[in-house]
């Protein structure tokens, strides 16, 4: 959901003078994937209830925001902008903290492990 405050963020608050109001939306990460469609539409309906109030305005154009996104945040954002689940309008700015965009640590880990490791990933249509 939606709240005022969010500790992970530490004093972020503190630091963008910028902004008017704070909002934070706390998704299920650990359960669902980026590429999950209803988490996407969770991040759509989130900005667009900060930006308007609501979240069944119709419009699925987010303006006048800024959204700050970390880690897998930034690939689920990117994914449903990217299939049209909302969109990016007049006055938004992304900011992107951590994201997995080149990669992770993760990966630099397995290259050094030198054996197999297998994974699984979704497949795309």
């Amino acid at each position: 959901g939606i709240v005022d405050d969010y500790s992970f963020f530490g004093d972020i608050k503190e630091h963008a003078p910028c902004c008017s109001s704070f909002q934070f939306a706390i998704l299920n990460t650990v359960d669902y994937a980026w590429y999950n469609e209803t988490l996407q539409q969770k991040a759509c309906n989130a900005a667009m209830n900060v930006t308007t109030g609501r979240t069944d305005s119709g419009s699925t154009v987010i303006n006048d925001l800024i959204v700050v996104a970390h880690s897998m945040g930034n690939s689920m954002f990117a994914g449903a902008l990217a299939t049209g689940k909302c969109s990016i309008g007049k006055n938004v700015d992304w900011v992107a903290l951590s994201g997995p965009m080149k990669g992770s640590m993760g990966s630099d880990f397995i290259l050094t492990r030198r054996r197999p490791i297998y994974m699984l990933s979704p497949q795309v249509s």
